[in-house]
């Protein structure tokens, strides 16, 4: 389970340490003025040399940490049509309609599906326009069913654009608010990925990049569509930490069971 801090939007206040079980992975609490709605985290005043890096490969398959990306995105004057109507109907829909959470659905799909198809300022701008759109979602619907995708493809917006601190808030809100869902396990190796991209500069985030790869471990595939990549990174991230005996493991592990994933291609000599 994690526990985090500093929410925006609907996103909930994580426990203190006293309401937290010692066997909780823990996200370290933000730096201090980091992000309210409208702020970012502000930078550390200093930073340790980075450490030697392991052997990896930030490259994925679209479709690994994005189950919508099955296949390639349209075409970008196309979606931008799509988009505009969406948001002229969405403004001339009454709050209280019952299509308006099928619009925003729509329209965060429209702009999901233009940032994969772009680059830069472009996908970042669809990124904040779809995180943005999950947000009325959430605050203005929160009856409305699959919620559960609102809150994880908002924090892998949010992640993909370079705002760490709301996209672990909103992965908490979906492990705390339906710890059933399907998406669980990657919120929780979204965790260990931000994690394992800090101890490039701080190393001591290796361990809680350890934990979150554990956590996802714990829900079997088929249902987690990402239990060769945690497979990967876990075992990178022990490498890292100096346990290359448990890393072989789980390479070994990887190589038995997923010998046709793209991430066994990956595995370390």
């Amino acid at each position: 389970m994690l526990a985090s801090t500093g929410c925006s939007g609907d996103e909930r206040a994580a426990p203190s340490a006293a309401d937290t079980p010692a066997q909780q992975l823990v996200i370290p609490p933000m730096d201090a003025g980091a992000a309210s709605r409208d702020e970012t985290a502000a930078p550390a005043a200093t930073e340790p040399p980075p450490p030697p890096e392991p052997a990896t490969t930030d490259e994925m398959p679209p479709d690994t940490r994005d189950p919508r990306a099955k296949s390639a995105p349209r075409q970008r004057a196309v979606l931008e049509v799509e988009a505009q109507n969406l948001e002229r109907l969405l403004v001339t829909t009454p709050a209280t309609s019952s299509t308006r959470p099928h619009l925003l659905k729509r329209l965060t799909a429209a702009y999901g599906e233009l940032a994969r198809g772009a680059s830069g300022a472009d996908a970042a701008q669809a990124r904040k326009q779809e995180a943005a759109h999950w947000t009325t979602l959430l605050n203005d619907h929160p009856s409305t069913a699959g919620l559960d995708e609102a809150r994880y493809y908002r924090g892998l917006a949010y992640e993909l654009s370079g705002e760490p601190q709301r996209a672990r808030s909103s992965y908490y809100d979906l492990i705390k608010t339906s710890p059933q869902s399907k998406l669980v396990p990657y919120a929780y190796f979204a965790f260990g990925q931000m994690f394992f991209d800090d101890a490039r500069q701080d190393p001591s985030k290796y361990a809680l990049a350890e934990q979150a790869f554990v956590e996802v471990l714990k829900y079997p595939p088929p249902a987690n569509g990402i239990f060769a990549y945690a497979l990967l990174r876990l075992g990178e991230t022990e490498l890292a930490l100096n346990q290359p005996a448990k890393a072989k493991a789980h390479f070994d592990r990887l190589r038995r069971d997923f010998p046709g994933s793209p991430a066994t291609t990956h595995v370390p000599p």
